[in-house]
């Protein structure tokens, strides 16, 4: 307790912090702010950081400096997970528009070709059954791709603590 008070914690409050503490996490006080990432590991690394301190195993410019370096290496992590979510978004995206220029418009041309060349009774029904399973395949390929760009997009948005 001798260091919490050279920290400039009131000594009479030290022994009611863990209480105070915990209460942030029980209901009907509950605190905790869930969705801002990283939270509940930087809560639990402090708490573990700062029981020592108040326990006596640490001083508390060591525990203080043990805090920041648990904080800088989170918040590293942090900004690598959202420099990944960017990126998967970003290529989702392009996937996206490969499908719309390229691969969509080929299958529809296939399936046009295909429907001509069975009319004019130069193919038999199978190549066309053939080209139309295709487009059906391309059109559930790019709304899967669609799928994965919205649910990048909200990684990427929890990741920086928007709503998306």
């Amino acid at each position: 307790m001798e260091e919490g008070v050279v920290a400039g914690y009131d000594d009479a409050l030290i022994p009611s912090y863990p209480k105070a503490e915990g209460d942030t996490y029980t209901p009907p006080c509950a605190a905790l702010e869930t969705r801002i990432l990283g939270i509940v590991q930087d809560y639990a690394a402090a708490e573990d950081l700062l029981a020592n301190i108040f326990a006596g195993k640490m001083k508390a410019q060591e525990g203080a400096d043990a805090i920041a370096a648990a904080w800088e290496k989170l918040t590293d992590q942090i900004g690598y997970q959202i420099q990944e979510a960017y990126e998967q978004a970003r290529e989702s995206e392009q996937v996206v528009k490969l499908y719309e220029t390229k691969a969509l418009p080929a299958a529809e041309a296939n399936v046009k070709e295909a429907q001509s060349a069975y009319t004019n009774g130069k193919v038999p029904f199978l190549p066309l059954v053939a080209a139309q399973r295709n487009l059906i395949a391309v059109r559930g390929g790019l709304n899967d791709v669609r799928s994965g760009v919205v649910l990048r997009r909200a990684e990427l948005h929890r990741g920086v603590g928007e709503r998306g």
